[in-house]
């Protein structure tokens, strides 16, 4: 009994401590990297640009930031309407943004060297028991092209057979 008293009078103390103590500073949040750029982000969201487009337009000016980063201080500042002017046309931006990803999608397709077997590859695939990719890495090895199998599934998946 006389052990429990001691521990309700030590934690009367440690309150009567915390009370007097002073109240911890407000902790400072740094500015984001995006923070600096705010204005002009927000004009091209409201322009209708997705978070991907701003992301690739952060970058075109410099900044390098996560895309995952980008959408979390969009869905923080988002509700906030531009509050300075922007040191750019949010449309016209977003207008060159878009054709950028367009032409630089068109250019991107580089052949791959599974490309020239798509017809033996298509064949082996039409048949019962269908060959795994693995399969299909080991025969594209055994006839000297050099691949990943990690190439083989990705291009398997980006090439279906096709329709019959």
């Amino acid at each position: 009994m006389q052990n429990m008293q001691h521990r309700i009078d030590n934690t009367d103390d440690s309150h009567a401590l915390r009370a007097r103590a002073p109240a911890a500073p407000a902790r400072r949040r740094r500015r984001s990297k995006i923070d600096r750029r705010g204005d002009a982000v927000l004009a091209l969201r409201s322009a209708g640009a997705r978070p991907a487009e701003i992301h690739a337009w952060l970058a075109a000016q410099g900044v390098a930031a996560a895309p995952s980063t980008v959408r979390r201080w969009l869905a923080r500042h988002d509700r906030q309407t531009a509050g300075a002017v922007p040191d750019c046309d949010p449309d016209a931006e977003l207008a060159a943004l878009r054709d950028r990803r367009r032409l630089g999608r068109a250019r991107s397709h580089r052949p791959s060297r599974i490309d020239p077997y798509r017809y033996e590859i298509h064949v082996m695939r039409s048949r019962r028991p269908r060959p795994s990719a693995r399969a299909i890495h080991q025969w594209l090895n055994g006839r000297g092209i050099n691949v990943s199998y990690p190439a083989v599934t990705l291009w398997l998946r980006r090439n279906p057979p096709p329709a019959a």
